[in-house]
């Protein structure tokens, strides 16, 4: 009789122990699919986007820009402007610009942010996408398609940014020419 109580609650016991297990799997299950959701979401929210990605490294904290034209008689305006702040660190980061569906621009320019204290940036890849298009511009590309205006000082062959401060005003940029043929073959992809 006592073998038989004993071994009912430890049947009992493994019941809940697998009910436990059953429960903690099923929560585990339902976490996955919701990250997998958020992650399709995502990927979606990209889509018939031109998005604009600067991997550089930014020492000092800062708010860089990505303003746009969509044609070429248009000035850079704020209302055609895309933010990122930036937190200084000495190892690569990539900023990802990402443009309103639509938004497909005649030329392009990169604000190296307001921090008058930020001094040398080093920008590794300038890189366009749109939706599985992927187009990744060499120095070469860069040096022929974008001007840095007075307040940076640019060297094309290390890709190095130096900010500078001139008569008391900073606003360092580098400006392209018309890159159409560049979001062209991306949306042709």
């Amino acid at each position: 009789m006592r073998i038989s109580i004993i071994i009912k609650s430890i049947i009992k016991k493994v019941k809940i122990q697998h009910l436990f297990l059953l429960v903690i799997f099923i929560c585990m299950s339902c976490g996955e699919k919701n990250k997998n959701t958020t992650s399709e979401k995502n990927q979606y929210d990209l889509e018939e986007k031109i998005i604009v990605e600067l991997a550089l490294t930014v020492l000092e904290n800062d708010q860089f820009e990505l303003y746009y034209k969509t044609r070429k008689e248009e000035n850079y305006t704020s209302e055609k402007r895309v933010t990122y702040e930036v937190v200084g660190s000495k190892k690569k980061q990539t900023l990802q610009f990402v443009l309103d569906q639509g938004i497909y621009p005649y030329s392009i320019r990169l604000d190296f942010g307001r921090n008058q204290k930020q001094g040398e940036i080093l920008v590794h890849e300038l890189i366009m996408r749109y939706n599985q298009g992927t187009h990744v511009f060499d120095s070469q590309e860069i040096q022929k398609y974008f001007v840095p205006n007075k307040y940076v000082n640019f060297d094309f062959d290390t890709m190095t940014a130096r900010t500078i401060v001139v008569d008391g005003k900073y606003d360092p940029y580098l400006a392209s020419h018309n890159i159409s043929k560049f979001v062209n073959r991306l949306i042709l992809y």
